[in-house]
């Protein structure tokens, strides 16, 4: 087989690829946020057995100038979802994304519908970064921390400066 055949392959196989994966992340169900965080359980379950919001675990980060309610997204199948597709999040609230290695992790608003400060977190649990008032129209552009991290929190945005959240703060969770 030629080196031309198998780039052939190959791109078909990555068109295919691109398709499917298009189609699982269009199907996927989201129920909105706001209704798992207004639940005082620490687990929640949906109306759908397959949701990824099955096993939900909700935390508190403990800021300066409060608590703030959060979902944990620590596997990879949360941390794609992320909040994407979520109608509102109520305040005093967000998505803690946790991985098990620190690293330079970028994210997107991809199918956000409001504007979050994204506060980057190292493995001390030390703020070393904040973009503010991040909005769904920066999409598909990504958001990095400036050093590794090993936890991202999603808050609505201008709720970093009501905690009292600042590069150099360190958090509580």
């Amino acid at each position: 087989m030629s080196l031309n055949t198998k780039i052939v392959f190959l791109c078909v196989g990555c068109i295919i690829l691109y398709f499917v994966a298009r189609n699982l992340i269009a199907s996927r169900v989201v129920l909105p946020l706001g209704e798992f965080m207004a639940s005082s359980t620490q687990s929640i379950a949906s109306s759908s057995p397959s949701s990824v919001f099955d096993r939900l675990q909700f935390s508190l980060i403990q800021a300066p100038e409060g608590d703030i309610r959060v979902a944990i997204a620590d596997t990879d199948t949360l941390r794609v979802q992320g909040l994407s597709g979520v109608v509102s999040l109520p305040r005093s609230s967000g998505m803690l994304f946790t991985f098990p290695i620190s690293g330079i992790y970028g994210l997107w608003m991809k199918d956000m519908n409001f504007p979050l400060d994204m506060v980057w977190i190292d493995s001390t649990k030390k703020v070393v970064g904040i973009h503010e008032h991040i909005t769904p129209e920066t999409f598909p552009m990504s958001f990095y921390p400036t050093e590794p991290v090993k936890y991202v929190l999603e808050i609505n945005a201008y709720e970093a400066k009501k905690f009292g959240i600042a590069t150099g703060t360190t958090l509580s969770f």
